[in-house]
């Protein structure tokens, strides 16, 4: 029986790719478009979801699952012409974080999107303002963090400033994520969209940092690689 796949088109540049397909139950499939790949886990009745983050009006996609079938795909967004965003992806088994501080605003501030101040489309629906969402593998995929401007005509204007943080690349030093570990260096990719255009990926890796600096650090932020959000009044 071929997988079913149905696509709930919803405000904001997110479209749930729903997905029903009992021959793969307990399994995991991948779904991939514009260079990302986001893992699905499938449940025992063949069930899986994922609200897939637009970046633009529509893109080409592949779900492929664990026995090698592949379905090929559209996937159409809506809104992405009154959003901003910026994707921070990594392979390595180590949590990033990507930290946007909005027009000056300081650490544990509202202005303050990362993690722990997801905030979401509701709360920026009217007044405009940025949020956060989260993706993490499955087996399969990518970690994945996106940052969404929702713009609104008459808006505030100005920067947001994006940085990469390590506050969760832990200073243990059995970890192999800091000093001179295995994954001291994660690789990553930043992909942008402006208005629903999608920009030039840049790729480049984490500076590695001394365990002992680790756990002396009070901000730990990394503003190297990641370009700052221009916010234009429209």
């Amino acid at each position: 029986m071929l997988p079913a796949l149905t696509l709930d088109i919803r405000p904001a540049g997110i479209t749930e790719v729903i997905i029903d397909s009992p021959c793969h139950a307990g399994t995991a499939a991948e779904l991939s478009y514009e260079t990302l790949r986001f893992g699905i886990a499938i449940d025992a009745d063949g069930a899986g979801s994922i609200s897939a983050a637009g970046f633009q009006q529509a893109s080409d996609a592949t779900l492929r699952f664990a026995d090698g079938e592949a379905v090929a795909f559209n996937i159409p967004f809506a809104d992405t012409e009154r959003m901003d965003r910026v994707a921070l992806v990594w392979d390595a088994p180590v949590k990033l974080a990507l930290h946007a501080f909005e027009f000056g605003a300081v650490p544990g501030t509202p202005g303050h999107v990362y993690e722990d101040n997801p905030r979401g489309y509701r709360d920026v629906r009217r007044k405009g303002g940025g949020y956060l969402l989260e993706y993490e593998p499955n087996g399969v995929g990518q970690s994945i963090e996106v940052y969404t401007y929702w713009h609104r005509t008459g808006g505030n204007s100005g920067v947001v400033q994006l940085m990469l943080g390590v506050d969760t690349r832990t200073d243990e030093t059995g970890s192999g994520i800091c000093g001179s570990g295995p994954q001291a260096q994660p690789n990553v990719m930043i992909l942008r969209s402006r208005s629903g255009q999608i920009e030039r990926s840049r790729r480049l890796r984490v500076a590695p940092l001394d365990c002992t600096t680790v756990a002396k650090m009070t901000d730990r932020y990394i503003s190297d690689g990641i370009d700052d959000l221009i916010v234009r009044k429209r």
